[in-house]
């Protein structure tokens, strides 16, 4: 199961999909840090859309489409944390006081850094969205050597 996405196929009637990653959620009241941390991406688009839809923060989060996705579209429901030191989402400062806020901000979002890097397979190929084979992301693969076994 992956740590930062959720994917799901459209039944052309549902608006709404839960933002639930793993059982790790309950570690906060939702498994992201800002609402801006969501990005959603329709039939394995590499981009994500930028309108019709809103994030429900209510007690259970969830993705709220203004028009239900068409009958069998495939929705990647993903958390794109923030990842370079201009993007820190706490900066402490000295003589500053420590909240446990600030310790738990920038905890997780060290874990959700790790936990995407991991899913998109940044040291290597990532797993196919049904985690049966490897995806190149459409791009070739180079110096495969001849096959052994079929």
């Amino acid at each position: 199961m992956a740590y930062s996405y959720k994917i799901v196929t459209a039944n052309g009637s549902d608006t709404e999909f839960s933002i639930v990653f793993t059982s790790e959620a309950g570690i906060d009241s939702k498994p992201y840090l800002s609402s801006g941390h969501i990005k959603i991406y329709l039939d394995s688009s590499t981009t994500a859309l930028s309108s019709g839809y809103s994030i429900d923060e209510s007690s259970t989060p969830k993705v709220v489409f203004d028009t239900a996705p068409a009958n069998g579209v495939i929705i990647k429901i993903a958390r794109e944390t923030p990842k370079t030191a201009g993007t820190r989402l706490v900066d402490f400062q000295d003589g500053s006081v420590l909240t446990e806020s600030d310790l738990d901000t920038s905890a997780l979002q060290n874990l959700y850094v790790a936990q995407e890097a991991q899913d998109q397979g940044t040291y290597g190929l990532p797993k196919n969205e049904t985690g049966t084979g490897w995806d190149a992301g459409a791009l070739p693969i180079n110096n495969v050597a001849d096959p052994s076994n079929t």
